[in-house]
């Protein structure tokens, strides 16, 4: 029968042949755990005998990555390492068929024999896999626990991560590939990935390319972008130094679904701070002290301090008003039950802006794990749906340009976060007619009350462009008094097909600046106010015409229907039954006017004579 070995000591690797080989089996050796997965896909041994602490691939992972191939899943695998006895639990739930513990000779030659005639009868199956073997006097160190938390740790948040990652050796080839990195790649087990060299589980297309990213990858930084399956992965591939057994970091984006990945991070390792590098939401990590103990690139940026500045504060001192806000309930309850959160809530970043974020707060093995997603500028474009819904419809309910041009000053103030604003009208003149104002000092009222055509604020304000004013460059800000002088201010023209009907003016005392969320927002409000504006003009215009036209009609008179006359003299019987001549009837009954002359027929008739 073929027995593999692997174990990383010579020593040890010596001891364990010599003792299988006097029970009658042959006996091939590696010192690694990713030699011996290679070697086992290849001898399909009858027999595997594992070290825990190995380079490459630990022994605890390589008995999984075994358990699940193909032709290898009901072959023995034996743990043969001092971890068994210092941390059994943790190792029973890899699969191992028996776990031995590393003692004094004569005590790990007793367990080995006993196990391998149990191999040769066909009945290790009468061997309970929870026992532990060769225990006898062993007794468990903390420093050992505290290695073996922290691996556990470490590779617990590997396999969690949506975002894909492997780990090479430096020939290139899979050492460790996390769940997601597999999917990627539409495999369903890593097993079937580690050993393998990376280009190998490409299309044939690819592989040149990908060859070229890895090696450089060894070195430097190297991105590669692909196409799988239907599937447009980044590749990214990140040297992890020359002081490690370990080739490049090799992360992989699928970007078609999203370009960046939410993970969970927690405390130091180099590899790790690789992965949370790469992450563009802002991670922390506390203590149970609340005390900072880990932060990424995007967490410094949120609270102005350089790394390391961060590590060792309070939280309190990383962002300021943690303990006094709506997180501080929800970081207590997951650092006391043990179950994750996500709430949503607003700090004040390192810039003085108030931003929201949704925070999804997680417990690690010594703390919480803090990770915070920047959702200002969707609750800002939600913010601004509701409120252009919100005026569209108090607009379709206006009666007046007035009216519609104080709505929208309303709506605008709230939005852009601003203190005061006012409202004007263009008159037919060309001059601005203030019709709204919000928040606006008597000292200013007198200078924006009514603006004439030919000055310079209506000049600019007619020339159709939005202006923002930033820290205090106002032209009359040196009329007013220190205390109310406009700190910024927006003046947005509001148009209609292209004309300057009306404009809105917002200042905020204190803001140095109108932010870029808060102009999209007013810049759409205006658009929105100029059709409503303009609609309640034409609908004024016509109502004032049908005015007009009523009144016009009104003293217009008519001659219409019979009229009785005389078939001799021709005069005409009025209403009453006088009869009147055709000049009083008619100059009575309409607006005509009769001016008299003579006919040429009566001229040579009548005035023959004469003329």
């Amino acid at each position: 029968m073929l027995a593999l070995v692997a174990d990383n000591s010579r020593t040890s690797l010596e001891f364990i042949r010599e003792v299988l080989e006097e029970e009658g089996f042959e006996i091939h050796t590696e010192a690694d755990g990713l030699a011996a997965l290679n070697a086992a896909r290849r001898l399909k041994p009858d027999a595997i005998f594992l070290d825990v602490v190995m380079p490459q691939v630990a022994g605890d992972q390589l008995c999984r990555y075994l358990k699940r191939l193909p032709g290898l899943e009901k072959v023995p695998v034996i743990l043969v390492s001092g971890v068994c006895a210092e941390e059994p639990e943790r190792l029973r739930d890899c699969g191992a068929d028996a776990l031995v513990a590393k003692n004094r000779p004569e005590i790990l030659k007793r367990s080995l024999c006993h196990l391998a005639r149990l191999i040769k009868e066909g009945r290790l199956d009468e061997h309970d896999p929870r026992q532990l073997l060769g225990g006898e006097g062993i007794y468990p160190r903390h420093v050992i626990s505290e290695l073996m938390d922290e691996r556990s740790e470490q590779w617990s948040f590997y396999h969690d991560l949506d975002l894909g990652m492997a780990i090479l050796n430096h020939s290139l080839a899979v050492v460790y590939a996390n769940p997601a990195f597999c999917r990627a790649l539409g495999r369903e087990e890593s097993s079937s990935l580690v050993g393998l060299p990376l280009a190998q589980a490409v299309p044939e297309p690819l592989r040149p390319k990908l060859e070229e990213v890895l090696r450089s990858g060894a070195e430097y930084p190297a991105t590669l972008e692909m196409e799988i399956a239907e599937r447009l992965l980044v590749l990214t591939c990140r040297p992890t130094g020359k002081a490690t057994p370990e080739g490049p970091l090799v992360l992989l984006h699928d970007v078609t679904e999203r370009r960046f990945t939410e993970t969970l991070l927690q405390e130091s390792e180099r590899r790790h701070r690789l992965v949370m590098d790469a992450i563009s939401d802002a991670v922390l990590a506390l203590d149970p002290g609340w005390r900072v103990t880990l932060a990424n690139p995007a967490a410094h940026a949120l609270s102005g301090l350089r790394s390391p500045e961060l590590i060792g504060l309070d939280l309190e001192d990383a962002w300021p008003g943690a303990r006094s806000g709506d997180l501080w309930p929800s970081l207590l309850r997951v650092m006391q039950e043990r179950h994750a959160e996500t709430l949503t809530t607003s700090f004040t970043t390192a810039n003085q802006a108030a931003r929201w974020f949704e925070v999804r707060i997680f417990p690690s093995a010594k703390g919480v794990l803090l990770v915070a997603r920047d959702t200002t500028q969707e609750r800002w474009h939600m913010e601004l749906i509701k409120a252009e819904r919100d005026l569209g419809l108090a607009l379709s309910q206006a009666e007046a340009p007035e009216l519609a041009l104080k709505l929208c000053l309303q709506t605008a103030v709230g939005v852009a976060g601003m203190e005061g604003g006012a409202a004007h009208l263009v008159e037919e003149n060309g001059g601005l007619r203030l019709v709204a104002q919000i928040g606006i000092s008597d000292h200013l009222m007198a200078h924006i009350r009514n603006m004439d055509a030919l000055s310079r604020q209506t000049a600019e304000i007619m020339a159709g462009k939005p202006l923002y004013r930033e820290n205090g460059a106002l032209p009359f800000n040196e009329l007013l008094p220190q205390k109310q002088k406009v700190n910024s201010a927006a003046i947005l023209p509001v148009l209609h097909e292209g004309r300057v009907i009306a404009c809105l003016s917002l200042g905020s005392l204190t803001r140095p600046l109108v932010p870029e969320h808060a102009r999209y927002a007013l810049e759409s409000l205006a658009s929105r106010t100029g059709n409503a504006i303009a609609r309640l003009q034409a609908e004024a215009a016509g109502r004032k015409l049908i005015t007009e036209l009523k009144a016009a009609l009104g003293e217009v008179k008519q001659l219409s229907g019979m009229l009785p006359i005389c078939a001799n003299c021709k005069k005409i019987r009025n209403d009453k039954g006088y009869w009147q001549s055709v000049e009083q009837y008619v100059t009575e009954h309409s607006r005509a006017q009769f001016s008299h002359g003579i006919c040429p027929e009566c001229k040579e008739k009548y005035y023959k004579d004469i003329f």
